[in-house]
């Protein structure tokens, strides 16, 4: 985020919503043209200089999160930062967390 406006930010959130676990990873940097929104999941796809990224950080992600039921979706204001948003199904179990006492 090295264009933010002010002192750059990065914040994270999570909460349960329905049958779905929807994380929010929000910035404040300098947000997402439109006319690239409809790209950004596209593999390869890139706005940055030759050697500072392949393109394929959202694409892979999309896959993940999509093979395991949930969504991804993106809102950006361009000059004010981008949103992501992530839901993932949420599976009850009745087992116990890894490092806790049984």
């Amino acid at each position: 985020m090295p264009d933010a406006r002010h002192s750059p930010f990065l914040t994270i959130t999570t909460q349960k919503e329905g049958r779905f676990i929807k994380i929010v990873i929000s910035d404040n940097g300098r947000g997402i043209p439109a006319e690239n929104m409809d790209k950004i999941f596209n593999p390869f796809f890139t706005t940055r200089e030759v050697g500072k990224g392949t393109g394929l950080g959202l694409s892979i992600c999309h896959g993940i999160i999509t093979s395991h039921d949930g969504t991804i979706e993106v809102e950006s204001k361009q000059g004010e930062g981008t949103s992501i948003i992530i839901r993932l199904p949420f599976i009850e179990s009745g087992c116990n967390p890894p490092g806790s006492l049984q």
